[in-house]
């Protein structure tokens, strides 16, 4: 014999259930519209003010200094692998990226020191790194410098290995000729 599972439920506790899951959803739906998401995108010129504020509160003043010459020069030479990351309107996170005799590198990440290990640095990388892939860059590597010890944990946690972190054979193209 088939038992309706209606038939055997009372009406006011199989009523109450109904209630009870329609209202989750409701909250749910309208917490989520709510919340705060973060979009990583294409560094744009309107971004730059708000950009130097967040490389001189996340970098110290040597590697802000050394980090903005290179961020210029990247920005003139391939926007495209400068990337921020933006929520409600601030930015939170920003990348540089560049590629150097048919490598990909990540030379400087920075995040909002109040944002950190919330996955900005996670997000910035791994868009980056699918861009370089788009392009057909196969390696993609972590300049090895006094600046980005701080970020290594960050990229080994994303799976980069040993073999990712080197001093290039030279200096960037980024960074300033005769400057060490």
């Amino acid at each position: 014999m088939f038992l309706n599972y209606f038939s055997i439920v009372p009406k006011r506790i199989l009523l109450k259930n109904v209630v009870t899951f329609m209202l989750q959803f409701f909250f749910t739906i309208f917490a989520m519209l709510g919340e705060d998401h973060m979009e990583v995108r294409t560094f744009r010129l309107a971004d730059y003010e708000q950009a130097t504020n967040l490389l001189e509160r996340a970098l110290s003043q040597e590697c802000f200094t050394e980090t903005i010459e290179a961020f210029a020069r990247q920005l003139y030479w391939d926007s495209k692998l400068v990337l921020v990351a933006e929520e409600n309107e601030q930015l939170v996170g920003l990348i540089i990226g560049t590629i150097d005799n048919g490598i990909g590198y990540c030379y400087r990440v920075a995040v909002e020191p109040s944002r950190r290990r919330e996955g900005v640095g996670s997000a910035l990388v791994g868009e980056l790194t699918r861009r370089f892939a788009e392009r057909g860059i196969a390696r993609v590597m972590v300049p090895l410098d006094v600046h980005n010890e701080a970020a290594m944990p960050l990229y080994r946690a994303l799976g980069f290995g040993a073999d990712s972190f080197a001093k290039p054979a030279k200096r960037l193209s980024i960074l300033a000729a005769g400057k060490a």
